[in-house]
């Protein structure tokens, strides 16, 4: 009996210690200018415009679901919508940033920010064990930021879910 108070215990900590070192979902609180993931598309185009070009790609064989990018390349951005777990409905689900995008995130951070400024403002943030030499992840790939890095420079800004 004690053996097992002391196991559950145990348990919990380890549980509760992962609760709290969880990197946070940063796609409910950060953004792209106006673009925030779970847009819907009519948003998207009264906040930007209509994209150049749409290209959708269904996410399996004989699946329902599907994913669309919507290329702005003048403003140098890429939108990747998709109904997963919305049958009927579209949603941002990822929002890349290149040359010569000027949008910057919530904190100020835009293509051409130095990497001291990411570290400064997404400090704690920075998800240590998703980030390289290259690109600094702020949440985690499941839901946050990529900065990609280039001479100690932003290059490419990515919010959303990496993984599609």
């Amino acid at each position: 009996m004690k053996h097992t108070f002391l196991a559950t215990l145990l348990a919990l900590a380890i549980t509760a210690s992962a609760a709290l070192s969880a990197p946070a979902n940063l796609t409910s609180t950060d953004a792209l200018g106006k673009l925030r993931v779970g847009m819907a598309g009519p948003a998207v185009i009264a906040a930007i415009g209509h994209p150049n070009q749409k290209i959708r790609t269904p996410l399996a064989r004989h699946s329902k679901f599907y994913s669309e990018q919507w290329v702005y390349k003048k403003l140098g951005l890429d939108l990747v919508f998709t109904n997963k777990g919305h049958v009927k409905s579209e949603a941002v689900w990822g929002v890349t940033a290149n040359p010569p995008c000027t949008l910057s995130t919530a904190r100020g951070i835009h293509i051409g920010s130095p990497e001291s400024a990411i570290r400064t403002a997404y400090a704690k943030d920075i998800n240590k064990a998703q980030s390289t030499p290259y690109s600094i992840v702020a949440g985690s790939i499941d839901g946050g930021l990529i900065f990609t890095l280039n001479r100690g420079k932003v290059m490419r800004i990515f919010l959303g879910d990496a993984k599609i």
